[in-house]
């Protein structure tokens, strides 16, 4: 749902606010679930019709600076408690100002969250082995720039390690600039030296016929 859709519907909502549970904008409940799931926060919108409640409640990162909004369905409460009456503005006729909100920031973490999700997806290798996979996720505990190719992983836009990712099987790029040979001698070093520690690491379990056969589907887009 677009951004500014679901400010509107929001406000909506709070303008809407019924009296009919004893509460308005503005009041602090205590809700349980009926999978026992227990909320406490502010009421800053509650729709009667569609029986939905949105809560401001403590930001579950713990920052002082932010909250969590929680929509929940009164139909699945098993039981709710008002802790503290709204305002005395917080009336059919007069609701109180909600703060607004920062379209930037919100469409900045929704951006941050699909990009997070995507580098996530991209991780995951297509058909390649359980070996493969294993490699690839143990250098990117270390080093972030690293993505697949193929069947072939590279690292640092320099270093290619092609199957079945052996030390010797860690090579240069040859699109790589001569003026940089010796940076990327290091890292090639510092690759090389991850995969053999990697295979050291792992011996016993490489060598099992049912962890070499495992693969990983074709296609997980």
């Amino acid at each position: 749902m677009p951004l500014a859709k679901l400010a509107s519907l929001v406000e909506k909502m709070a303008a809407e606010s019924s009296s009919a549970l004893g509460f308005g904008v503005g009041a602090i409940v205590r809700l349980v679930t009926l999978h026992d799931e227990r909320i406490e926060g502010e009421v800053v919108a509650f729709d009667h019709s569609a029986r939905i409640i949105v809560l401001k409640c403590p930001s579950s990162n713990g920052k002082s600076d932010s909250n969590d909004i929680s929509f929940v369905n009164l139909n699945n409460l098993r039981h709710l408690e008002m802790i503290k009456g709204a305002p005395k503005s917080s009336s059919m006729s007069v609701q109180p100002v909600l703060p607004n909100l920062n379209y930037g920031k919100l469409s900045l973490r929704k951006k941050s969250n699909s990009d997070e999700k995507m580098k996530k997806i991209n991780h995951i290798g297509s058909g390649v082995s359980s070996t493969a996979q294993k490699l690839f996720d143990t250098i990117l505990k270390t080093i972030p720039e690293i993505e697949w190719n193929g069947e072939k992983i590279i690292v640092m836009k320099t270093v290619l390690i092609s199957p079945p990712y052996f030390a010797e099987n860690c090579q240069m790029q040859e699109t790589q600039p001569v003026s940089q040979t010796k940076n990327n001698g290091q890292s090639l070093s510092h690759v090389t030296k991850i995969v053999m520690k990697f295979h050291d690491d792992n011996k016993e379990i490489l060598s099992t016929p049912s962890f070499i056969s495992a693969s990983f589907p074709p296609d997980l887009t």
